[in-house]
């Protein structure tokens, strides 16, 4: 289903199966190669605010849009020990 503004954790239904608190605050919107619009990387704080809108048309009407959205995971504190990995968390 297409979207107009930028993908909110906040507005999903369904638990994430990672904890938020493991979520980096970077996070990259992808639309799809045949929308011709280049990905963007911003921050978000987990607040309504960022269901900002994502681009918008040469009239200033958003433009809807389907893609990917991309988080990257904070590693769990003392994963380094000792010159090895105790554990990590994977996604399967």
């Amino acid at each position: 289903m297409p979207r107009t503004t930028c993908f909110a954790l906040a507005e999903c239904d369904e638990d994430s199966q990672i904890p938020i608190g493991h979520i980096e605050v970077y996070r990259t919107s992808m639309p799809d190669s045949f929308h011709q619009v280049e990905a963007e990387e911003d921050a978000w704080i987990g607040h309504k605010k960022d269901e900002r809108v994502f681009k918008s048309d040469v009239n200033g009407a958003p433009l809807a849009w389907t893609g990917e959205t991309r988080f990257e995971r904070v590693l769990p504190e003392r994963t380094w020990n000792e010159g090895r990995f105790d554990w990590i968390w994977v996604r399967p």
